[in-house]
């Protein structure tokens, strides 16, 4: 049996290699052709599994319409903020796990009041 081997050596290297070959070409050849539109995103250079998927994430959301006609609907408009003001309340010590009485800063400073509903009201602009 071993002298057939020695025989068709050159035959099943022969073999081996091409079947090589072909595994290779479809594994990093066939692939980059399928994902070429992903790849032309990414111009960084070779991005990962976990880049790919965010790419392909990316892309999807991009493609997403919002109907904004929404906010120019009169009973849109015609909606009350009924929300309230939150009070300004003095925050706490600078570090609230310091020994009390080792404070550098004996300063309390106020907290300003958040109002987003100006952000609201500007969704149109972007």
């Amino acid at each position: 049996m071993f002298e057939k081997i020695k025989r068709y050596k050159v035959i099943i290297i022969s073999i081996v290699i091409i079947i090589l070959a072909i595994f290779l070409y479809q594994k990093f050849v066939l692939d980059k052709k399928e994902d070429a539109s992903i790849n032309i995103v990414a111009v960084g250079g070779d991005v990962n599994g976990v880049g790919q998927e965010m790419i392909r994430l990316l892309y999807e959301l991009n493609r997403i319409k919002f109907d904004t006609s929404i906010f120019e609907d009169p009973l849109f408009n015609s909606l009350v903020d009924h929300s309230l003001e939150v009070v300004a309340e003095p925050l706490g010590r600078p570090d609230p796990f310091a020994p009390i009485g080792s404070e550098v800063n004996t300063e309390t400073t106020i907290a300003e009041p958040i109002d987003h509903r100006q952000d609201l009201l500007n969704i149109n602009d972007d």
